[in-house]
């Protein structure tokens, strides 16, 4: 239980402690019905603490200062405490809760920085009495489906405001208060979905084991039938399966199995019986033969035998022949006796007829199963991908030949650990020991890129390997395996563009350079000559120069953080100094939009300037870019913690949440109506985001379609 850091006791609040009479009346819903049955949903009411909701409550506590802080949610007659920071009781009656108040207006904040002076409560016995409420500031917990179902709220003994930062992070503590409702409900719906997939499974491993029950007895009447059987598979007759009777007629053994029919029989027999199981194949209908003579070997002599027999076609639910079953009896001594005969005959359909039904079912299964493992075959081989595993507990290695040939592996024989580590380039090969660590220590998936020298060629080839454990039926981790895919020729295109950009931007850089200094001579003789019109055109010039400038140092610092040649120099600067310089730049060029730096105390900071200040201007530039003439933009920064936190904000046009997540790649663009004229090689963020990392930073947006986007970056100090 959370700490009890005020003086409400159980003593002072209970369910219902005002007396009677003065009991205050409470707003409600127009869909409170529908509301109540929302909050029902998610079974938390009287549910015991979870550290989870405690957390949440003591992280708003100590932002907000307050001694107080609750999550509660609003019952029928009562207010309950799922947490319950600084008090001792879990409920209070609905008539006098402030939370019912705070839920009437669900899209909004409601804080009360004096209650004694705000009419609804000021005669309330939790603000008259001893508990004596006098600040309050509540978040509406809102459900997925948009009923309020509560409040994230914290209360003080003495009146304060709050500041925006407090407000927005008790907004975003209010969010993580929800998200952790809604995965209980899902919990519990995934529960109830699975208690039905639970019954499926039942059935469906019944149903299994009447088919295996099925294959068995199969197998069982083929082997053991009183009659010759064999399956033939597909247009090339492959022998599938053959009981002892048959192949005694065939004179052979079981090394027939998986080769033609024509290498069974000698000619012209074996040639009479392949032509009727051609036009079997063909036609889809069944051949029956009687009393057909043919030669059989018996203890090494051969000797004329009579069968009566049928070629059966199988056929897959679309009617298309896949299989021949024959079945044979021997009548040699019968050809004589038509009623012992008959009797076999009628004996041998009553049996073709139960293979038949059983057979079929089984051949649809394997010939389902072999297509599947072709498809995939065939897909991984044209994507140049291969599979792997590694056994957790013994390190053993199992890969396709795919990778081994990519490696330069025999395909036959053990391959070992330390022969694949060799393989990979040094620069690489602490990485790779590190994720093997981590995912059979700490089962973490694996997504990485490297290089290996091919063992025959030594040509260098680039990898991609993605990985992750599964575990068994007990929960253990039995194997670490995933796919590998060969990128050689996408990297080497990568590094040709890259080589590519970082030549063509280095050798931009002198004539722009030249031409620059020009267009100053220019200017400064028409600030001379008093033309005011090539003073603006030559200015417009310089500008663009500029721009063109900061976009082709923008490709060479790409350059060279992709060679690893680009370095840093640190060393102490203050951050404000170096935000007035970079306003007073953009100023200067710029004068469409109201650009402000939110004064901030004096913060020195050890990185690199240039680069930092680069960040700063290309922040401040894309926000004057995506942002409408007149609008403003505020930069401010602040100290959390350990770091220096520097935020950019606009009044845009925002960006889809979907766009977010790719914001800081390189040359991603967000596309739309509103973009589609904005010029741009989507490197500016790309870079500004290697600058952050390689100063061991964070930089992240924030933003909604309408209202504008935040910018966001830290640095330790």
């Amino acid at each position: 239980m959370a700490e009890n850091n005020s003086d409400l006791t159980s003593n002072k609040l209970g369910k219902n402690p005002l007396p009677a009479g003065k009991r205050s009346s409470f707003p409600l819903l127009e869909n409170e019905n529908e509301r109540l049955d929302a909050l029902y949903s998610y079974h938390i009411l009287d549910t015991t603490e979870e550290k989870d909701f405690d957390d949440l409550t003591a992280l708003a506590s100590v932002i907000c200062q307050t001694p107080i802080a609750l999550v509660s949610l609003v019952d029928k007659d009562r207010q309950w405490f799922k947490s319950h920071k600084g008090l001792s009781v879990r409920e209070t009656a609905r008539d006098f809760s402030f939370c019912a108040h705070a839920i009437i207006s669900p899209n909004r904040a409601m804080i009360i920085t004096d209650a004694t002076k705000d009419k609804r409560f000021s005669e309330n016995p939790l603000v008259t009495g001893e508990t004596n409420i006098v600040f309050y500031a509540g978040i509406p917990l809102v459900s997925s489906d948009g009923f309020p179902l509560g409040s994230l709220c914290v209360i003080d003994h003495q009146t304060r405001a709050l500041s925006d930062d407090q407000v927005n992070s008790l907004t975003i503590l209010a969010k993580q208060v929800i998200d952790k409702l809604e995965l209980r409900r899902k919990l519990i719906e995934l529960d109830k979905a699975n208690e039905k997939l639970k019954i499926f499974f039942t059935q469906l491993e019944a149903d299994h084991q009447k088919l295996n029950e099925s294959e068995l007895k199969l197998r069982s009447l083929i082997l053991q039938a009183p009659v010759a059987i064999a399956i033939l598979k597909g247009p090339e007759h492959l022998v599938e399966s053959a009981n002892e009777k048959i192949l005694k007629i065939w004179g052979k053994d079981k090394r027939v199995v998986n080769k033609p029919f024509y290498k069974i029989l000698p000619a012209p027999e074996g040639d009479l019986f392949l032509k009727i199981l051609r036009d079997v194949y063909t036609s889809g209908i069944s051949y029956y033969g009687y009393e057909a003579k043919t030669r059989i070997k018996t203890h090494g002599e051969f000797k004329d035998g009579y069968f009566n027999f049928v070629y059966q076609p199988l056929k897959d639910d679309a009617g298309v022949t896949h299989s021949i079953i024959i079945i044979a009896t021997e009548i040699t001594e019968q050809v004589v006796a038509r009623k012992e005969v008959s009797e076999n005959n009628a004996l041998l359909f009553a049996t073709n007829h139960e293979l038949s039904t059983s057979n079929q079912m089984l051949i649809n299964t394997n010939h389902e199963l072999g297509e599947t493992q072709l498809k995939l075959k065939q897909a991984m081989e044209t994507g140049k991908m291969g599979s792997w595993s590694i056994n957790p507990l013994t390190f053993e290695v199992t890969m396709s030949d795919f990778i081994k040939e990519l490696f330069g592996f025999p395909l036959t024989g053990k391959i070992t650990m330390e022969e694949i580590l060799l393989t990979i380039d040094p620069e690489y090969r602490q990485m790779l020991i590190e994720v093997l660590r981590n995912a059979i220590l700490h089962h973490l998936p694996s997504d990485t890129e490297y290089s290996i020298i091919q063992r025959i060629t030594n040509e260098r080839k680039w990898v991609k390997a993605t990985g992750k454990i599964f575990y068994d039926s007990y929960g253990v981790a039995n194997e670490y395996s995933g796919m590998f895919m060969d990128i050689t020729e996408r990297k080497l295109d990568e590094l040709r563009k890259n080589d590519f950009i970082g030549m063509v931007s280095h050798e931009l850089k002198t004539p722009l350079t030249s031409l620059y200094g020009y267009i100053q001579i220019l200017n400064s003789r028409a600030e001379k000559a008093g033309n005011e019109f090539f003073v603006g055109a030559l200015n417009k010039s310089a500008l663009q120069v500029k721009k063109m400038t900061t976009m082709i140092n923008g490709f060479l610092n790409i350059s060279r953080l992709n060679s690893g040649k680009i370095a840093l120099q640190k060393q102490s600067f203050k951050l404000d100094d170096l935000i007035s310089i970079t306003l007073e730049d953009i100023k200067l060029i710029q004068h469409s939009h109201t650009v402000t730096f939110i004064p901030s105390p004096p913060l020195s900071i050890f990185a690199d300037l240039d680069k930092i200040g680069n960040v700063i201007s290309n922040l401040i530039s894309n926000a004057i870019k995506y942002s409408p003439v007149g609008s403003s933009i505020t930069i401010q920064y602040q100290v959390l913690d350990n770091l220096v936190q520097l935020s950019v904000q606009d009044e845009g046009m925002g960006i889809k949440r979907e766009d977010i997540v790719h914001l800081f790649e390189r040359y991603y663009r967000v596309e739309n109506e509103n973009t589609h004229l904005i010029s741009g090689f989507g490197i500016g963020l790309y870079l500004c985001a290697e600058i952050i990392k390689i100063h061991d930073g964070k930089i992240w947006a924030e933003s909604e379609i309408g209202k504008g986007s935040v910018f966001h970056f830290s640095l330790p100090l």
